[in-house]
């Protein structure tokens, strides 16, 4: 996944001014060499500040895909705890991660495979991803179930909601982390929205839809994440001889417009996650 500096800047806004700080706290806490070694006092210096770099950016990728399966399923979809432990306990003890996907299409937005659990004694598959927008300073990425998520978008010349005064059905509005009301209200100034949808996962090139459960949401890190839950998954599965098998996950982005039109049978953006999960 692809993370411009001012997606990093609007993720963790005092990032570079803490690290400036440490840096220089750092530099003046090492102790102090003679003058007969400033080659040795300079290489020591400027590999323990590289060592710190790389910390500091690995910290701030998993920052970025901390909504994982066990965040999910202890915060978001919490209820599986209760109504089957056993399955939850499953997913988690299976859980995969540090894939390569290739990942192709529309290049508005980087997308990620984060996690995948394969539970072969429930033929239960699961897989997370997460996308942010490329350029965080022009687009602003949501789920695309999160416009109009109540329904009650009528269009031009809509009534007011008897139920809601005030509240303006003839626009569409959408649901952030920040509430829910009209796009204009709810995205930055002058950024343009795009919609992210996910539906099915592709196994060894068999399309499974999402017959249990299929979630987009945007997460704490500000990514947009799906979780994509695939019962009965193992009916087809057949692995290499290495025990892997072929993944893919195709997803669409949507570029908001005011043209319903447009906005429902217009040209999509289009593309696919596709990486190998181990399942032995």
């Amino acid at each position: 996944m692809k993370l411009d500096r001012e997606r990093l800047r609007s993720l963790y806004p005092h990032m570079e001014e803490d690290f400036s700080k440490r840096m220089e706290q750092l530099v003046h806490s090492l102790p102090q060499q003679k003058e007969e070694e400033p080659v040795k006092r300079f290489v020591l210096r400027t590999a323990l500040v590289w060592v710190l770099i790389t910390v500091m950016l690995c910290a701030t990728a998993y920052a970025v895909i901390n909504c994982g399966l066990e965040w999910y399923y202890n915060n978001r979809f919490s209820a599986l705890q209760e109504t089957d432990p056993e399955k939850l306990d499953a997913i988690l003890a299976n859980v995969q991660t540090g894939f390569a996907p290739t990942v192709t299409g529309d290049e508005r937005i980087g997308v990620q495979a984060a996690e995948a659990s394969w539970v072969p004694e429930k033929e239960l598959l699961v897989v997370s991803v997460a996308a942010v927008a490329n350029e965080a300073d022009v687009y602003e990425l949501h789920p695309l179930w999160n416009l109009d998520p109540d329904g009650s978008y009528y269009g031009e010349g809509a009534p007011e909601d008897p139920g809601e005064a005030g509240v303006d059905r003839s626009v569409h509005w959408l649901w952030t982390n920040e509430g829910y009301g009209p796009i204009e209200k709810m995205i930055a100034p002058g950024k343009q929205l795009l919609l992210l949808d996910v539906q099915h996962v592709s196994v060894n090139g068999s399309i499974y839809s999402i017959g249990s459960s299929i979630d987009c949401f945007t997460g704490e890190d500000g990514a947009v994440h799906a979780v994509l839950e695939v019962q009965n998954a193992g009916r087809t599965i057949l692995e290499d001889e290495d025990g892997l098998i072929d993944l893919t996950i195709p997803f669409s982005v949507t570029e908001y417009t005011d043209d319903d039109k447009q906005l429902y049978t217009g040209v999509k953006g289009v593309g696919e996650i596709c990486f190998q999960m181990q399942i032995r």
